[in-house]
């Protein structure tokens, strides 16, 4: 029951145990001690992002409360994106190696990686650092679990969610469209953003009709993974940019054809695997969910009433 809406459950309950649970997972993480504190970072940011997506699922029965809350954790994901984003880089770095396994068999591109740990343990610091970071973060998260259940909620049932959904889906749509014909950096993370805020709705309602929604839900997934990567090589390609004056100019100069080759491989099947995804009109999308929504309801009643 952690993320996902419960076919016996009206929506406004839904959201405050969905919302509920997330935070108190995230507080979780800001305290075990048996998990490694650069994973820890890396779960509660995906605790933040799973929470904007379901407030804006809902965005138009919070009203104003939507942009508060979404700031708290929009401001919070910021705040850790420096600590994930040294981890990523060399994950970046290493899916380069293993796509051109012949280019770095002699280790070529080992002071890359070696510069990029370097990096890695200036930005974060300690791990003494990183508790200090994790026990702020947890006082802060207290105090966003007892704001969630002053949420109150407008509409009912599909009502409640319908205008979060088209919206989100409806960027996304705008974002295929804009990735298309200009396919800048700044445009793909954008339509990252927007794909990966309709995939956690697919994942929020999946239960109102798991076996249509799978496939759906699979493509929205495959889709935010590789614009995920294709970000995160983007940023490395800049980092390593900066740091040319560190580097030996031929190996950097390779490394950095690598890794654009690759990601114009990443931008062209994300094309191709958004087509796919966002191939339904809005209001047609809706309108087929709604009914996805409508038939469980109907069984759900039926079983009751049994």
């Amino acid at each position: 029951m952690e993320y996902h809406f419960q076919l016996h459950e009206e929506v406004p309950t839904a959201v405050h145990r969905i919302a509920l649970k997330q935070v108190e997972l995230a507080i979780h993480e800001a305290h075990d001690e048996s998990m490694d504190r650069h994973e820890a970072i890396h779960r509660i940011r995906k605790r933040c992002k799973k929470q904007r997506a379901l407030l804006r699922l809902v965005r138009g029965s919070l009203k104003d409360r939507f942009e508060e809350e979404n700031a708290f954790y929009r401001d919070l994901s910021r705040r850790l994106s420096s600590l994930r984003d040294a981890q990523a880089l060399l994950e970046a770095f290493d899916r380069i190696v293993e796509r051109f396994p012949e280019e770095s068999a002699d280790h070529r591109f080992q002071s890359i990686r070696d510069l990029l740990e370097i990096q890695r343990r200036d930005e974060t610091g300690g791990e003494q650092d990183l508790v200090a970071i994790s026990n702020s973060i947890s006082q802060e998260l207290e105090a966003a679990a007892e704001r969630i259940p002053q949420w109150e909620l407008e509409g009912e049932g599909f009502d409640a969610i319908s205008g979060g959904l088209v919206r989100t889906y409806r960027r996304a749509r705008r974002g295929l469209e804009q990735a298309t014909n200009d396919p800048t950096e700044e445009v793909l993370h954008e339509w990252r953003k927007r794909v990966k805020y309709h995939w956690y709705h697919t994942r929020l309602l999946r239960k109102f009709s798991s076996r249509l929604l799978r496939p759906h839900r699979q493509i929205g997934k495959e889709l935010g993974t590789i614009l995920g990567q294709d970000h995160d090589l983007a940023v490395l390609r800049s980092k390593l940019g900066e740091a040319s004056s560190s580097l030996d100019a031929n190996v950097l100069g390779r490394f950095l054809t690598l890794t654009k080759m690759y990601q114009k491989e990443l931008q062209a099947k994300s094309i191709e695997q958004g087509q796919h995804l966002l191939a339904e009109e809005p209001s047609r999308l809706a309108a087929r969910w709604r009914t996805y929504w409508k038939a469980s309801v109907v069984s759900r009643d039926k079983l009751k009433g049994a």
